[in-house]
């Protein structure tokens, strides 16, 4: 049976988050993948090195997923086709047509399991195309870690998924924990200086930023919160912006109190 380890991967990604939570499934699956956090970077990586699948964030700064793709089409010609799996939070109606329509190869809606990764990874990977590998049960995991399920009820995080992308490990969600904090925190400055300015290009990426980091974790709360601001910015009422900024710092503040607890 051929080994998915086998498998050369680009992960394209933008949000550090998301980047520990793909990278970690993907190593359950023997893969050592190669980060890109934008199309540029992706773009100087696939010129050096032939990759078997690429997982490309279609929302990105500097060159997006959509760009990328049709460069990455552009330059390597009818010969060499690598396989391209878009991976967006977006779930408006169209994106999947979106995706296909641009050059890509498949649709991975965030947040994904392990098992819909690995079908996606079987189905389109030129090293499997002649044996078929039925996609694996999620993973078992230990009910074990720094959350219990009233602390996670507390500050709104899905459990279930939180157990399964951490397998149960302690220092692994500690370090998950804080490593969102810090991210998403990062990104509030930025809205807070995107919103003096008005800058809806950089107030929507963000919040798309939040969203998608959010769904991945399984932070629930903060989540609905992003989804909220993104439809509010795409709006213009940015006064109610300002209040989902407080309303997640808020959310933040009491994953702080879980870590420290």
């Amino acid at each position: 049976m051929t080994d998915l380890s086998k498998l050369k991967i680009l992960l394209v990604e933008d949000s550090p988050v998301s980047q520990r939570v793909v990278v970690r499934q993907l190593k359950s699956l023997g893969c050592e993948p190669d980060v890109a956090a934008n199309g540029q970077e992706a773009l100087a990586l696939l010129a050096q090195t032939h990759y078997t699948v690429v997982l490309l964030d279609c929302q990105m700064p500097i060159l997006d997923g959509y760009a990328t793709v049709q460069e990455i089409r552009s330059l390597q010609g009818q010969n060499q086709q690598t396989v391209v799996i878009a991976m967006t939070a977006n779930d408006f109606e169209g994106e999947q047509e979106k995706c296909l329509n641009a050059g890509m190869n498949d649709f991975l809606n965030k947040p994904f399991s392990e098992a819909e990764l690995i079908e996606k990874l079987r189905r389109w990977s030129q090293a499997l195309v002649s044996e078929a590998i039925a996609p694996n049960p999620e993973p078992t995991v230990e009910t074990t870690g720094v959350v219990t399920p009233e602390l996670a009820v507390k500050v709104g995080l899905d459990l279930d998924r939180f157990q399964r992308i951490t397998r149960g490990n302690g220092a692994f969600q500690q370090q998950v924990l804080q490593l969102f904090l810090q991210d998403t925190r990062k990104n509030l400055t930025l809205v807070k200086t995107a919103l003096l300015s008005q800058d809806l290009t950089t107030l929507e990426h963000k919040a798309h930023q939040i969203k998608g980091a959010s769904a991945n974790v399984g932070i629930k709360v903060v989540q609905i919160l992003a989804e909220l601001m993104e439809r509010q910015i795409q709006q213009g009422s940015l006064e109610e912006v300002a209040l989902g900024v407080t309303q997640i710092e808020q959310a933040l503040a009491d994953i702080d109190s879980l870590i420290a607890a």
